[in-house]
């Protein structure tokens, strides 16, 4: 099951678990994995070669820099700015 917001951008080589649900106006470039019960909110940013583990909440207007690992179960609040390179607890 996938439910994508309007205006959102899906770019070449992304890979989508089951379940997943993003918000509108999201942006999510070439190369990341998103992984299954995810939940990404409006308005957020994810950079290439991202990689997002199972059972992940993302919040709105979050910007994800490329190359990082968001672990399993993670929640990121509204508005977070997660460097390149950074692993998500």
């Amino acid at each position: 099951n996938l439910v994508v917001g309007n205006g959102t951008t899906i770019n070449q080589g992304v890979i989508l678990g089951d379940n997943v649900t993003i918000g509108a106006g999201v942006v999510i470039n070439r190369g990341v994995v998103i992984g299954s019960g995810v939940t990404i909110g409006n308005g957020t940013s994810i950079g290439q070669n991202t990689m997002i583990r199972d059972n992940v909440t993302i919040g709105a207007g979050v910007s994800i820099g490329k190359n990082v690992t968001v672990l399993l179960g993670a929640v990121i609040p509204d508005g977070t700015t997660v460097p390149a390179g950074a692993i998500v607890p």
